[in-house]
Parts: C-alpha cells; structure tokens; sequence
C-alpha cells in the first residue's frame, strides 16, 4: 500500500523510494481517504469518528479503533501505520486502458486542441487491436475557439 500511494504521489513519472524508517513520517499527514480502498463513504465513516490522517488512526489504541469503528477499524490502522502483509501483483489482466497526455502549461491554441482530436481514435484501434470492444467515451471538449479546463478521453474495456 505505501508503494501505491508513494507512486500516485509521485506523478507524472511515479517513481517515488520511502525507506522503512520513514514510512510513518510520509503516511502520517495523509488524509484517511488515501488508504487504497477506502472511498467517499467509508472515509466519512472514518473522519466522523474523528480520524482525520492516517497518523490519526496509526496513533489509537486498538481497543479504541474497535469501539469507534469495529473490527475492520483496527485493520484499517494497520494499513495507516505501513503495516500491509498483502503479496504484490506486479501484473493482472487489464479491465480498462487509458492514455493521457498531460501539458506543462495549459494550452488555449485552438490549432494544437484540434491536433488532439485523433486520439481518442488512436486509443480505440489499439482497443481493437488488442481484442477487445470499447465503451462509451468522451473526447476533448471545446467551446468555440476557447477550450475547456479539462480534456477527458477515455475508453472503458469490455
């Protein structure tokens, strides 16, 4: 787990090295939501019980963990503290495939948004390629001559 989110917060190039002795030091100040699993409503769960961080958690007794948030509470600080005994997998079988392309600044000529435009159908033809169908998707959005904020295309494997 801490190699998951030291590599998400490592982007663009996601390389990020923790050395043991500084895993509580990286994961403490980490909000709750950042533990691999935990999604909106469970990390509600989690902050009403008053944990905020992951330190937060890492820091309680596990009778404590147990009164406040059951059994899976004191699991849960296992992973704040760094303590995650899961095998890695380092390959599965893809359920989806993306690509982006992230620009250093943003971009407002409309000429390089239009020259975008083909990759959505660069991604489907190596969806194709590799067997398998492509889902619905949404390409760069474009109002007008002045581009939105965000350039979303995705293409979801079925």
């Amino acid at each position: 787990m801490v190699a998951k989110i030291a590599s998400q917060s490592a982007k663009p190039n996601g390389l990020k090295y923790v050395p043991q002795a500084e895993v509580r030091g990286f994961l403490d100040p980490l909000p709750v939501r950042r533990i691999w699993g935990v999604g909106p409503v469970t990390g509600d769960r989690i902050v009403s019980a008053g944990f905020e961080t992951l330190g937060d958690l890492a820091r309680e007794t596990d009778a404590e963990l147990t009164s406040q948030l059951g059994d899976w509470g004191v699991e849960i600080a296992k992973l704040a503290r760094g303590e995650d005994v899961r095998d890695v997998e380092p390959y599965r079988d893809a359920v989806s495939y993306s690509e982006e392309h992230t620009f250093m600044n943003d971009i407002s000529d409309h000429d390089m948004l239009e020259s975008m435009i083909p990759h959505p159908r660069r991604v489907g033809g190596k969806t194709v390629a590799a067997g398998r169908r492509a889902g619905p998707h949404r390409g760069a959005e474009m109002e007008g001559s002045k581009a939105n904020s965000a350039r979303t295309a995705g293409l979801s494997v079925a």
